[in-house]
């Protein structure tokens, strides 16, 4: 917030109602300011008050807040109400979105770590594959579908799959064109 004026303003109060997809955590005063911090668990928002700006100084405050569990919303608005000569409100506008991650590792014989890259193989060795799908996003990705088609000349060995997904998930191995494809689906992963 910036005095664009010619005169000091005096009792200003800034207020931000936090969306309904955000938890409010914490806010600090960035800038060389000082005022009142009053927080309301119950509404989820918070103010600060008896805040004075200078003609041409800005008011700038850091906010963090933590996406619900249960947030449906992707397109996000958040507006701050300014109390004092003639101000109005001002909003920002961001989306919230899932972020996918993915990283396949792989072992010969279930034995030593899991590399990323290339290993040397010989005919009846069994590779072991670790998949880790994480959401670093801020948004939980809905109906996830995970696909690891194996190389042709590697064969899935029925039941091996130990799998770590939420309940309710669905496997499926289906051949195409020679090779096992093993897909994952029907689950939501959180950020």
């Amino acid at each position: 917030m910036k005095n664009t004026g010619t005169t000091v303003v005096k009792a200003i109060t800034v207020k931000d109602m936090m969306p309904e997809s955000l938890d409010y955590v914490s806010s600090q005063i960035v800038t060389s300011h000082t005022a009142t911090l009053v927080t309301n668990s119950t509404n989820n928002d918070f103010a600060y008050n008896n805040l004075t700006l200078k003609p041409g100084e800005t008011f700038t405050i850091k906010v963090i807040g933590k996406v619900k569990e249960n947030a449906n919303q992707t397109d996000t608005t958040n507006c701050a109400v300014v109390a004092s000569h003639n101000v109005g409100p001002a909003c920002v506008s961001f989306k919230l979105l899932p972020k996918p991650s993915l990283d396949k590792m792989q072992r010969i014989n279930d034995t030593g770590s899991y590399v990323d890259s290339s290993l040397r193989v010989k005919k009846s060795d069994t590779i072991n594959y670790k998949i880790v799908f994480k959401n670093l996003g801020n948004a939980t990705a809905h109906n996830v579908v995970l696909v690891d088609k194996l190389p042709r000349c590697i064969a899935y060995v029925e039941g091996t799959a130990q799998i770590d997904l939420p309940a309710g998930y669905t496997f499926r191995k289906t051949v195409e064109g020679n090779a096992d494809v093993l897909t994952y689906s029907n689950f939501d992963m959180k950020p």
